[in-house]
């Protein structure tokens, strides 16, 4: 199963993919623009951690960019291929 996830390097969105990863059945897609509303270096490091996992792939995107997000969500099956 494919998972959006936006904000991921927020502190929700971070803590959710922490706990979603342990399930290598998923396969999430994390999304975060990189704001600087608070700490970017955090929000970098919190991807660096997530990044360790191999169902989890994470794009910088701003989901107000409505041609971005949708080229990403139509070409989603080629980040993480089926599984056999």
């Amino acid at each position: 199963m494919n998972i959006l996830v936006t904000g991921a390097a927020g502190f929700i969105g971070f803590s959710l993919i922490n706990e979603l990863v342990k399930n290598k059945n998923l396969n999430i897609l994390g999304i975060d623009n990189l704001d600087k509303y608070y700490s970017v270096k955090l929000k970098n490091k919190r991807i660096k951690i997530l990044k360790k996992n191999k169902n989890f792939v994470f794009k910088k995107i701003d989901i107000k960019k409505d041609e971005l997000l949708y080229k990403l969500l139509v070409n989603n099956a080629s980040l993480h291929p089926p599984k056999s």
